[in-house]
């Protein structure tokens, strides 16, 4: 009984077949409709790169580099799909090739940048960078499609030149240059001492200001030392002068115009205020949270 079934599915299957009309070949595209989906292929390109550019975040940038990888898949594979004039089967798989590679070393990229919770606050800094990795990528696309264009089937994108180099990422003040100077002077000193790796801004607040309005602020280089003078002693009035929190920001590339470091960033306090007497010097360790005293790591300011 079985086999017999399959004798009357293969017959039925034979049956059906023979019912069918063949299966047509894909039609050839004329020039004119070539022309035509080369011309969607770039449009297609040219809004996610102008997407690329108008990022300004590093998650931006992401999120545009995403949508520019997709889009350059789908072109191969519709580049791909077309029937073209015999004269153009070459250029055609030429053209899938490089979009093919070009998406390739996209996905496999070399955007490696520090991350966009960067405690600097350059996040646009990052995002150039992120930004230009993609466009040295996509460079060496835009004379392939050119050569489509001198053919008369325009595949056009555009790139912005390279970038110019960032501004070195090395810059420094001098040991001990004072940023800030305000508020009453007495005789009071405070040494610092920087133990750590980075250089160091060190801020001296009073009681009623803060970190953003300090009444001293003193650059000290990374493995030196240097000292602050001029502070009034205690006057003996509660939260007068005399009592002062001590702030102080680490990091890499001292950007003057900003007055922060653009890299390695992080913000500290040392936990209990420093107090002045009329004659009194005190110092400070910065290390860290095995700062002398203690200290404990604060937002970004």
């Amino acid at each position: 009984m079985r086999s017999r079934r399959i004798v009357l599915v293969l017959a039925a299957t034979g049956l059906l077949s023979a019912c069918l009309p063949p299966l047509e070949p894909p039609r050839t595209l004329s020039l004119d409709e070539y022309r035509m989906e080369m011309s969607g292929v770039g449009t297609v390109l040219t809004t996610a790169i102008t997407a690329l550019q108008n990022a300004r975040s590093q998650r931006d940038v992401a999120g545009a580099t995403n949508e520019l990888w997709q889009r350059l898949h789908d072109g191969e594979n519709r580049v791909r799909m077309l029937t073209v004039p015999d004269e153009l089967v070459e250029a055609n798989t030429a053209l899938a090739d490089a979009l093919a590679q070009t998406a390739a070393r996209i996905w496999d990229g070399p955007r490696k940048n520090e991350p966009a919770t960067d405690a600097c606050g350059n996040e646009a800094y990052w995002a150039a960078l992120d930004r230009e990795d993609v466009n040295a990528v996509l460079r060496p696309l835009e004379p392939q499609l050119k050569a489509m264009g001198d053919r008369g089937f325009p595949v056009t994108i555009t790139v912005p030149p390279p970038a110019p180099p960032p501004a070195p990422l090395d810059r420094r003040n001098d040991n001990g240059h004072v940023l800030v100077r305000s508020g009453a002077k007495g005789p009071g000193t405070l040494t610092i001492t920087n133990n750590q790796e980075f250089d160091a801004v060190v801020s001296v607040v009073d009681m009623q200001g803060n970190e953003s309005r300090p009444q001293v602020m003193m650059y000290v280089q990374a493995g030196r030392q240097a000292t602050i003078t001029g502070f009034p002693g205690i006057t003996g009035i509660p939260g007068a002068e005399g009592l002062y929190l001590v702030y102080f920001k680490s990091g890499r590339d001292w950007d003057e115009s900003r007055r922060g470091f653009t890299l390695s960033c992080s913000f500290m306090l040392f936990s209990q205020p420093t107090a002045f007497t009329v004659t009194s010097s005190q110092a400070v360790v910065l290390n860290g949270t095995s700062s002398s005293p203690a200290a404990t790591d604060i937002p970004a300011y």
